[in-house]
């Protein structure tokens, strides 16, 4: 099964620019990092899920920096 995240999937406000795709399995590991708005995972069937979340860091205005996050819903895989 493969699965193609799109900025129209993720819940929040759609980010522009600075942002990453981090695609996350069972027990909060990662699968995947993508730098860009597209992303696209082939499922392993041995996995209940999989789970998309946007990052988009910037700097703030004291010059540190800020992160904000977007979660998709998890896609679950066939054997669940």
């Amino acid at each position: 099964m493969a699965l193609r995240i799109l900025p129209e999937h993720l819940a929040g406000r759609i980010l522009l620019k600075g942002r990453d795709l981090e695609l996350f399995g069972p027990h909060g590991r990662v699968l995947q990092t993508v730098r860009g708005k597209e992303a696209e995972h082939t499922i392993d069937p041995a996995l209940a899920y999989v789970r998309a979340r946007a990052v988009h860091t910037r700097k703030d205005q004291d010059g540190g920096w800020e992160e904000y996050h977007a979660w998709g819903q998890p896609v679950f895989s066939e054997k669940r």
